[in-house]
């Protein structure tokens, strides 16, 4: 953050996605999207919302004119606001679980899931190396997938000196995050936030995927503090709207120096 941080409007979408049919999840998504009461400035879908996993998510792979990105890009430009969310993505190297940052109708970030979860997403996906940090109204914000969370050393902030600055202020994370590991996933956002100080976006999913394994959501905001502050009512389909104003993290910042002892 700098002096010129501005409040930041989140919307995260927790869907139902229906199993390998992107014009219907798109057609939700559209639908929540009307719910917006206040413009926002970052919109956030989940992991691969346009089809889940399944085993035929190969088949859901799109180029850059597919209508997956087509949606996102319509959504930017009508709500003049960041929209991320997950696809599988076609690249000369293979397919990849490919998170995308889309501003103002282009493609202005992108992060590519490194860690791939063992069985089939293996199988399917190539895995990404670089990590991502895209900035909204003064905040850096790091995006993540899924699995990604459970490597501390992955999702590491870094403190610059003299500058005082950090990596980033925001974890995005996008999941479709089973609800019999609903428990981890939440412990696990809870320790990211607060050995990063930074505040947590996680929008997972809800309903069953491709293989039968049933998402309960969690969809949430923490704060640095390992606090939730505001939460989509779990096994539903709906939109949470939150500001985050930037004098909270800047005080802790100030007031509890950790990233000045960081390894």
């Amino acid at each position: 953050m700098n002096g010129d941080t501005r409040n930041l409007n989140i919307c995260l979408v927790q869907t139902d996605i229906r199993t390998e049919d992107k014009q219907a999840n798109i057609k939700i998504g559209e639908q929540l999207l009307h719910r917006i009461t206040q413009q926002p400035d970052i919109i956030v879908f989940p992991e691969l919302f346009s089809c889940g996993y399944s085993e035929g998510v190969k088949l859901m792979a799109e180029d850059r004119q597919g209508e997956s990105i087509a949606f996102l890009k319509s959504a930017s430009m009508l709500y003049h606001s960041v929209v991320i969310a997950g696809i599988p993505m076609l690249t000369p190297d293979g397919m990849v679980n490919r998170m995308l940052w889309v501003d103002e109708g282009e493609i202005t970030g992108q992060y590519d899931k490194k860690h791939l979860f063992f069985g089939c997403e293996k199988e399917y996906f190539v895995a990404g190396n670089k990590p991502t940090v895209c900035t909204k109204n003064g905040w850096n914000c790091r995006l993540i997938t899924c699995y990604d969370i459970r490597f501390p050393m992955w999702c590491r902030n870094k403190f610059f000196k003299p500058s005082s600055r950090f990596m980033y202020d925001i974890l995005i994370v996008i999941a479709n995050f089973p609800a019999a590991r609903a428990m981890q996933f939440d412990t696990l956002l809870r320790a990211r936030a607060i050995e990063n100080q930074c505040y947590v976006l996680a929008v997972n999913r809800i309903g069953k995927d491709g293989y039968g394994n049933l998402h309960q959501g969690n969809t949430q905001i923490i704060s640095p503090q390992g606090r939730t502050l505001a939460q989509v009512p779990n096994y539903t389909q709906n939109i949470l709207e939150y500001t985050l104003s930037p004098q909270p993290l800047s005080d802790l910042r100030s007031e509890f120096p950790i990233g000045e002892d960081w390894d």
